[in-house]
């Protein structure tokens, strides 16, 4: 029973890591082999990355984090802005192996506008170099 329940959770892991295809809009790198797309939701974003695998699949990786770093640049919590964007803007051409975005998140508290640029290097595997 125990090794069928681990079998069955193993499946559904393994089903949500490769996912449809990328969103229409999403910026894909050179060789299309990874996309990113975003969206907002309240006070949030969601960002995927969408990586091809080698029977054509996508893998999706989570790099919503990429945004609470962010903010930690501006030395405010989250609770002090009233709108937060944040847009993956390029991908950065690496020849390691890695896949390197740059990410660009607008802040806005009392009528003024921030904005951090930040980096965020990954394994196409889905480990995550966050800094």
């Amino acid at each position: 029973m125990l090794r069928a329940l681990c079998a069955l959770f193993l499946t559904l892991a393994m089903a949500s890591a490769h996912a449809q295809n990328p969103p229409a809009g999403a910026l894909w790198n050179a060789d299309k082999t990874a996309a990113v797309a975003s969206s907002h939701q309240g006070n949030r974003a969601t960002v995927i990355a969408y990586v091809r695998q080698k029977d054509g699949s996508f893998s999706t990786i989570d790099l919503s984090r990429i945004e609470g770093g962010a903010l930690g640049q501006l030395g405010r919590p989250r609770s002090d802005y009233e709108r937060l964007e944040t847009t993956a803007t390029e991908w950065i051409p690496r020849s390691d192996g890695l896949l390197q975005l740059e990410f660009r998140i607008r802040a806005w508290r009392k009528g003024q506008r921030y904005t951090v640029h930040e980096p965020l290097v990954f394994h196409p595997d889905g480990r995550v170099i966050w800094r």
